[in-house]
């Protein structure tokens, strides 16, 4: 009996003492739904706003068009409270964006290659809305020196105006009458026979028509064409390249606007293929502590910061008071950055740093002429 009721005694306090403790276990435990979501992507349970297997969050896309697109754009672009941070440390800390990646802080802050592409088309919109084609406008209408006012300005100076071409005129009209209406017209039409002939038969008939205006493009043909003419006379048929060259601009003198337009489109394909070519750079001055993606991330940074100071170039009118001395400010600003950038990543002293970032700059810019050239290549190609 005493052994018995020790016995039962005990296993009663070991119970009491395991079910405190027990309760003790639960009250820690977060309750769980009662009711659980299958995800419809996995068909998998699911707690929460995501599914643990798949990822897939528990919004339907069945809803209005209007929040959908907004939560699209955000999703997409990363428009959340990080885009401001990323922001504020971009501009005010020059380089400290790329240490925080070296330091693997990447989610407070915007990927590199997102924030990149969203700047970058800030400013090729901003280019777009800002542009001015007046000039364009002045090759497709009436070489008329009284209704054209053509005004080239080149670094502030101009160059040609119509009353100077008016005046020009006039006084070559009063010295040899017959010497400006040779130098008017300098050929017949089916003169350019042969010079018409390099183009294609559906782009002939555009050809002839241009050849015939009097208009700056319809001058710059005609240029074109004599050149062709002097240097391949009597139906002399040029080399393949020297011909498809030929052919190609003239297309360009034909419809400059959409020669400049698809120009305006190629040229971000080449500053973003100039990226690597600039962290291969930095990798070959600062070769020592940092991985290739390292200074890839560091040029995407800082080519980002440059976007945005072309964006406010591209924004201040050439009306503004003091617009030269503005620009030339924000120039001298990215110039100040870009040192400060090296100095606060790569921690070199303030001699190494100048030395080799001007070197480094010397060296990109010579990167920068085969660039341009390939892409003025290209887009009389795809004239």
């Amino acid at each position: 009996m005493i052994l018995t009721g020790f016995g039962r005694t005990k296993r009663n306090r070991v119970t009491r003492a395991s079910v405190g403790k027990m309760g003790n276990f639960l009250q820690v435990l977060p309750i769980l739904p009662t009711s659980m979501n299958i995800c419809p992507n996995c068909h998998t349970e699911r707690y929460g706003k995501f599914c643990h297997q798949c990822g897939q969050n528990d919004k339907d896309p069945r809803r209005a068009t209007l929040p959908l697109m907004g939560e699209w754009l955000a999703e997409t672009l990363e428009l959340d409270g990080r885009v401001s941070q990323t922001f504020k440390t971009l501009i005010l800390q020059p380089g400290m964006l790329s240490v925080a990646f070296s330091k693997n802080q990447r989610a407070s802050f915007v990927s590199p290659l997102r924030l990149y592409f969203l700047v970058s088309l800030l400013f090729f919109f901003v280019m777009s809305v800002t542009s001015e084609r007046t000039d364009l406008s002045a090759l497709q209408g009436p070489q008329n020196p009284d209704s054209l006012d053509l005004n080239l300005d080149v670094n502030g100076t101009t160059i040609v105006t119509g009353t100077d071409i008016a005046n020009q005129n006039e006084e070559s009209e009063d010295a040899s009458p017959s010497a400006a209406e040779e130098t008017q017209d300098e050929k017949a039409p089916e003169e350019y026979e042969p010079f018409v002939r390099l183009l294609p038969e559906a782009e002939q008939s555009g050809l002839r028509a241009v050849l015939e205006q009097e208009t700056l493009s319809a001058t710059i043909v005609r240029n074109i064409g004599n050149t062709y003419l002097e240097n391949f006379p009597d139906g002399a048929q040029p080399a393949r390249a020297v011909r498809i060259l030929f052919v190609q601009l003239t297309r360009a003198g034909v419809a400059p606007q959409a020669t400049l337009d698809k120009l305006g489109a190629n040229i971000p394909i080449a500053w973003f293929l100039l990226v690597p070519a600039f962290a291969a750079l930095l990798k070959l001055f600062f070769w020592k502590g940092h991985y290739y993606i390292e200074h890839l991330v560091f040029a995407l940074h800082l080519h980002t910061f440059g976007f945005l100071v072309f964006s406010l170039v591209a924004l201040i009118p050439d009306t503004m008071p003091m617009a030269a001395f503005i620009v030339g400010g924000l120039n001298l600003a990215l110039f100040l950055y870009c040192y400060k950038a090296l100095r606060n990543y790569y921690q070199r002293s303030r001699i190494g740093t100048w030395i080799r970032y001007v070197l480094l700059t010397a060296l990109y810019g010579i990167l920068s002429l085969p660039a341009a050239l390939l892409v003025l290549t290209v887009t009389l190609m795809m004239a």
